[in-house]
This record gives C-alpha cells, structure tokens and sequence, in this order.
C-alpha cells in the first residue's frame, strides 16, 4: 500500500494514525493492483482443472532433460551420482577387502571412513579438470598402489594414467614438494613402478626403475639423495635411498642388485648399533 500523505506540520501521533489506517485495510489497495486472470484460467478453474493443469505444464516446461551419452543412452543423474565414483558412465563399487577392514578394525579405524576416503580420491584423480589444475606428481604418485590395495583395479588403472605422464625419460617431473624434489627424486618412481609391475605395465616399470637406478652409487650399491650419482660431484649415501633402490630391484626382478643393495642396508645397520642403543639412527 502506499503511504499517506506527509507534511511538516503533522505531529507523530497524527502521522501514526493516517499511517495505520492505510495499512489496515489493503483489500481496497490490492482489488486495484492486482491484475484479472486469464479468460482461459478463469473458465477452466470454475471446474477446478486450470490451475493444476496450468502447474504442471510449466513444471513439464522447467523441468530439466535427463542427459544423454553419445550412444543415446541415459545418463545417471546428478542426484544419483552423488557420493559414488564412475568410469564411462559405469559405477565402481568402492568394496573394502577383508583384510584391510581387519587392519581397519585392530587401528579402530572403519570401513566406511575408508570408502569416504576412497571415493573422494577417485572423484579427484578421474577429474579431468582437477588433474589439470594440479599438476605436480606429488598429489598422486601414491595413489595406484593405494587404490590396487583397496582393491579398487579399474580406478588403479586409470591412475596409473595419469601419473606415467610424470615420467620422462627414467625420471619425475619437478615437484613443489621440497622432500621430492631436492632430497628423494626417486620416491615417486618406486611408487609408480610397483602399480606398473602389479598392473602389467612393463615399460613403464622399466623406465621407472631405470630413473631409480641412477641414484646408485656404483661400488657400494647404496642409495644417492638428491642427484644422480657423479664421480665429479660430492655424493651422499641414504639408508632410505637405499632401500628404495632394494625394493625396485625386487619389482623388477634384478636379483643381484637387490642382494648387493641389502648388504648396504645391513652394513648400515651394524654401524648404527650403538647408535640404536641411544635411541638414534644415522641414515
């Protein structure tokens, strides 16, 4: 409604009144400002029909289309996509093996905060466009192995995917990671090689191991942090480095350099015995 006239010499109780009068009788106002119906919703609402048929045809009109894949196929919805993860159109069922819900259960951990877990990496790691806007092996060097663990192989597969365009040439792209890039640059290889073998990716498993290979110091077969060894350049040997050299080994088959790798482990060890009895040990 609109106000009621104002003017300067109005006193407050007068103003309140004439205020009060215009807003307690709108019927007067609203029988002016409304605007007629329709003729048709006025002669189909006399048997009650108009107005419901009117409805649903404007929620036929918004209501939106269900997508489509390019086989003319329905897509799910959003609604039924929501927590679940898919591949092609297809849903991976995010099943916990028995014996990680046995660990689960001994850490008091459960199986459904895994599966949360799991289905908010695979939701990332299939994403196009997440992948792209992060581009740095750290946030997924990690993530085959743990989906093959999961039992989870299609998502693992697609992983590995994304990951082997990290590796060039025996090598991981730099990374923003600090322990990575200039301490363990073969970390993420040996990661990525172990889905490679358990996945049958044989090449990438090589290129992997080769990339790890360089970080050996040729005499000791100890492990070399933060470049590849150079008989030019000052080196320093890593137990950790080390037992990623030993463990490549193993994935790849290399026998005797695992052997040769394990006997610098226990040399390592030997010469930290006293060390461990203090609490400490030098890597």
């Amino acid at each position: 409604p609109c106000p009621p006239p104002v003017h300067a010499g109005m006193s407050l109780k007068s103003f309140c009144i004439c205020w009060k009068s215009s807003v307690s009788s709108p019927s007067k106002t609203l029988e002016h400002s409304s605007s007629p119906a329709p003729a048709e919703d006025v002669r189909s609402s006399r048997d009650g029909k108009g107005a419901a048929s009117a409805a649903a045809s404007n929620s036929e009109a918004a209501a939106p289309k269900p997508p489509q894949t390019r086989s003319g196929v329905k897509a799910p919805s959003s609604s039924s996509r929501k927590g679940k993860v898919f591949i092609d159109d297809e849903p991976v069922i995010l099943s916990v093996p028995i014996e990680v819900k046995e660990v689960l259960s001994e850490q008091g951990s459960s199986s459904e905060e895994l599966s949360r877990a799991l289905s908010y990496l695979s939701a990332r790691v299939l994403s196009k466009d997440w992948v792209s806007k992060h581009n740095d092996v750290a946030h997924f060097f990690r993530l085959p192995v743990a989906f093959l663990e999961a039992g989870m192989q299609k998502v693992a597969v697609s992983a590995l995917d994304v990951v082997a365009d990290f590796v060039t040439d025996g090598s991981v792209c730099n990374s923003s990671n600090e322990l990575i890039s200039q301490v363990y640059p073969q970390y993420p290889l040996l990661w990525i090689c172990e889905a490679a073998v358990r996945l049958d990716r044989m090449d990438l498993a090589k290129k992997c191991f080769q990339g790890i290979v360089k970080y050996k110091h040729p005499l000791t077969s100890s492990g070399i942090v933060s470049a590849p060894f150079s008989r030019n350049l000052e080196y320093e040997a890593d137990f950790l480095a080390t037992a990623v050299l030993a463990k490549a080994a193993l994935l790849i088959g290399a026998e005797e350099l695992a052997l040769s790798a394990a006997d610098a482990l226990l040399r390592a060890v030997a010469a930290n015995r006293r060390n461990m009895r203090a609490g400490r040990f030098y890597l």
